[in-house]
């Protein structure tokens, strides 16, 4: 393959320390990934981040569906991966926080949620 049939090329960049030096970067979980497009240079990563979303009920899509958007406006990449918990929940499955929802959570180590109403006892 020639080097002008390569346009775009996928770059993972390790932190570097003030001074330039792998060894004096902070730590941090992994390296960023970046687009590089080699007729424009380096561009913006495209780390794309999953998120679970549990919309909540009453108020709560309302007021997650405006942060949402308010999250997207900073231009990251994110995958929703949304979950019914507490009223909705307990009317599809019976139980007010499903073990998809709780899997979700746990495997994504984030989240945005809304307000839910819950029963006592529940």
């Amino acid at each position: 393959m020639s080097s002008s049939s390569v346009s775009r090329v996928l770059i993972i960049a390790a932190p570097q320390g003030r001074n330039g030096s792998r060894d004096s970067a902070p730590a941090r979980a992994g390296p960023r990934l970046y687009d590089f497009d080699s007729r424009r240079g380096l561009g913006e990563a495209v780390l794309t981040h999953t998120i679970t979303l549990i919309p909540g009920d009453g108020t709560g899509p309302e007021i997650v569906e405006a942060t949402r958007r308010a999250i997207e406006a900073t231009g990251v990449k994110i995958e929703w991966d949304v979950h019914d918990v507490g009223m909705p929940a307990m009317a599809k499955s019976g139980t007010p926080f499903p073990k998809e929802a709780l899997e979700s959570v746990r495997r994504n180590r984030v989240a945005l949620k809304g307000p839910l109403t819950t029963e006592l006892g529940t």
